[in-house]
C-alpha cells in the first residue's frame, strides 16, 4: 500500500520546532491556528491566522497585499481584489484586543511587515493596566 501514514496529516508532525512562532509577546501554535498572549487565546480566523504565521516567518520584511494573500489562499479560491485589505484590518482589530494592533505595519507603499521588536512586555502590561 502507498497510504500515508496518520502522523504526516497533523500539522505538530512537521520540522521539530514547527509548531510555534512568536510576533512579540505572541505565541502563534500551528495545531490550534491561534495566537494567544500567556493564556488568553485570540480565537482567529483561519485566514487571520495564516497571515500572522507568514508575517511572524519573516520579521520585519515588507510584503503586499497580493503576496500576503497568495500565501494565505486555500484551495485555489478567488478573492475579491481587497480581501488581504480587510483581512488584515480584522486581523489589527482582534490584536487591538490585546493591545498588539501595532504589530502589523505598513509602509507608504501598502507593504504590510511585522513589527515585533518595538512590543517587548508591552502587551502583559496592558492587559494587567
Amino acid at each position: 500500500m502507498s497510504a500515508l501514514s496518520p502522523s504526516h496529516h497533523f500539522a505538530a508532525n512537521l520540522a521539530p520546532g514547527a509548531r510555534f512562532r512568536t510576533a512579540g509577546d505572541l505565541t502563534l501554535d500551528l495545531v490550534h491556528c491561534d495566537a494567544r498572549v500567556d493564556d488568553c487565546w485570540l480565537g482567529l480566523e483561519r485566514e487571520a491566522f495564516a497571515m500572522l504565521w507568514q508575517l511572524a516567518a519573516v520579521p520585519g520584511e515588507r510584503l503586499t497585499p497580493d503576496e500576503l494573500s497568495a500565501e494565505t489562499r486555500q484551495n485555489g479560491d478567488d478573492r475579491e481584489p481587497d480581501s488581504a485589505v480587510r483581512g488584515l484590518a480584522g486581523l489589527k482589530a482582534r490584536l487591538a484586543t490585546v493591545g498588539m494592533a501595532y504589530l502589523i505595519c505598513t509602509d507608504g507603499e501598502r507593504r504590510v511587515f511585522l513589527d515585533a521588536q518595538s512590543s517587548a512586555g508591552v502587551a502583559r502590561a496592558w492587559m494587567r493596566g
